[in-house]
């Protein structure tokens, strides 16, 4: 099969994913290392990540491990900014780490403090601290890409997920505008707005998921976007016009449907 293509800029030769122990950032990074990219895996699972590389590398992939904790974000992004001196250059970046599955999907009533705080750290400002080190350089090179993982519940308020559905409407919001901040230098921010992926995440959530996508698949369907140089992608498609057409209805409407589809007992 002949290179894929990569859109208003070169290939990406080293790229860095965050929660890439399982899941969707081991797949997306199982896809990229397919391509030839030198990948460095980040998570809090250092186990894991051990497992995660060496079965990459049995296949030809090249990759390194990080461990870190998005807690700690002043820590991650003095990790981040000394990996992009180390590794010669980050050219894509992807935030997909988070708190995800049963923490995620607590309503205000049920979540207690210290998790919805975690949710704002790890999801919001772990994404910046993941993405900040590496503007700079990436604008003084003239090309770079990054991206992260925003959620189409972060369009659409669900009494189910406030904090999360928040965290995920904040980095949707980050990356466009730095999108429209840093593409006419050359660097691409793409925000990934994913329904349902079947996860270890989604795993744990009780709800019904409608539409699950396999994580193979969708990610695919974000490095076809990455590649392709898109500022928001957003799939299945067929939820993001479902839940837009609920969206138009009014507001005491939607209140009621959204209460009936989501809240228990």
């Amino acid at each position: 099969m002949p290179p894929r293509r990569w859109h208003h800029g070169p290939k990406p030769a080293r790229a860095l994913i965050t929660g890439a122990a399982r899941g969707l950032g081991a797949s997306v990074a199982a896809v990229l290392c397919g391509e030839n990219v030198e990948v460095w895996l980040a998570d809090r699972d250092g186990h894991q990540l051990e497992v995660t590389a060496a079965e990459l590398r049995r296949r030809g992939g090249r990759c390194h491990i990080m461990a870190i904790d998005l807690e700690d974000v002043d820590a991650c992004h003095r990790r981040f900014a000394a990996l992009e001196q180390e590794s010669g250059g980050i050219d894509l970046v992807l935030a997909n780490a988070a708190v995800t599955g049963r923490r995620a999907s607590m309503g205000p009533l049920e979540c207690p403090w210290p998790i919805a705080r975690q949710i704002m750290t790890v999801n919001v400002a772990g994404v910046a601290a993941t993405l900040w080190p590496f503007v700079e350089p990436m604008t003084a090179r003239g090309h770079g890409r990054l991206a992260a993982m925003s959620s189409l519940s972060g369009d659409y308020p669900n009494p189910r997920t406030p904090a999360y559905g928040a965290s995920k409407a904040a980095v949707g919001y980050l990356l466009q505008s730095m999108d429209i901040a840093l593409r006419q230098r050359g660097v691409l921010a793409t925000a990934i707005y994913p329904g349902f992926v079947a996860t270890p995440g989604t795993a744990e959530i009780e709800d019904a998921l409608p539409m699950m996508v396999h994580q193979e698949a969708a990610a695919r369907r974000i490095v076809a976007a990455l590649r392709r140089g898109r500022r928001v992608v957003r799939f299945p498609r067929r939820l993001f016009w479902m839940l837009r057409m609920v969206r138009t209805m009014p507001t005491p409407i939607y209140d009621r449907v959204t209460r009936s589809l989501t809240i228990r007992g």
